[in-house]
């Protein structure tokens, strides 16, 4: 009897996005968490100040590395040949390949 570790099975379960993909999506959403939260705090600086002015320096880079991202996540998608099968039938289907694309 074979023995295979869950790694294994992940690597070549095709129902699964690649490791590119899954790596874009978590930049994505750690990006988004930045810009959020620089957005939110750099009001509790002073204006002219070194925290506020520092604040939207990352501000503005992490943005400027969210449009990189998300137009490597498009062109990624684009030449990707794997396609996920729908989990869903129906309308839940639908909107569920509406969101990924």
């Amino acid at each position: 009897m074979t023995s295979l570790n869950s790694t294994t099975m992940v690597a070549q379960s095709p129902a699964r996005y690649n490791r590119g993909m899954i790596l874009l999506h978590w930049a994505t959403a750690l990006l988004v968490v930045v810009l959020f939260v620089t957005a939110e705090v750099w009001d509790f600086g002073e204006r002219g100040g070194a925290f506020r002015t520092n604040l939207k320096l990352v501000h503005y880079a992490a943005g400027i590395l969210l449009t990189v991202v998300f137009i490597c996540r498009i062109v990624w998608r684009a030449i990707s040949s794997k396609s996920i099968p729908e989990a869903e039938q129906g309308l839940m289907g639908l909107a569920a390949k509406g969101a990924h694309y």
